[in-house]
């Protein structure tokens, strides 16, 4: 009965000892890790306008006309005047009696656009774990009769045992 008894214990312990969990798997076999580093660089132009205030511009000239016997006017005395910045002397001109004056200005053209550059590094670490291949092994047809020879012994080793255990009990 020892004997029996014995090798029962044996055979628990050894299906037993054949088990493991998950993390000491992963412990024994640990899974691959790619890390993987991106850098992604945006640049973002703004296109402004801008408006410029420029000042008036102007220029004159003061002059005296005279008439003479004849009922035709003509200048007579200059007084005084003034160029601007931008627009020259006035030009005069007397014919048949008609004052005509004249100015030349240089037109202003300001088109200014104004860029403003933005720059955006967005610096990203993936890391992805990749669990090791799975490896499918085939059980040769002779392991699979021992597997149900060993459980259909199991089996028939608890019955015997249970048998026994009520049997002392009741009788």
């Amino acid at each position: 009965m020892k004997i029996r008894a014995i090798t029962g214990l044996l055979l628990v312990l050894m299906l037993a000892s054949s088990c493991i969990t998950k993390e000491r798997c992963a412990r024994f076999y640990p899974p691959q890790t790619v890390k993987a580093d991106s850098v992604t660089v945006k640049v973002v132009e703004k296109v402004t306008d801008t408006l410029f205030e420029i000042m008036a511009d102007s220029s004159w000239l003061k002059a005296c006309i005279e008439c003479d016997s004849m009922g035709r006017a003509t200048i007579g005395e200059l007084i005084g005047y003034k160029a601007g910045q931008r627009a020259g002397v006035p030009k005069l001109t007397l014919r048949d009696n008609v004052l005509m004056a004249g100015c030349n200005c240089d037109s202003l053209k300001i088109h200014a656009l104004l860029k403003s550059r933005e720059t955006t590094i967005d610096r990203r670490t993936d890391k992805t774990i990749t669990p090791p291949a799975v490896e499918v092994k085939y059980i040769p047809g002779w392991m699979w009769f021992f597997g149900i020879s060993g459980m259909v012994a199991i089996g028939i080793l608890v019955l015997y045992f249970g048998i026994k255990i009520i049997s002392l009990k009741f009788f």
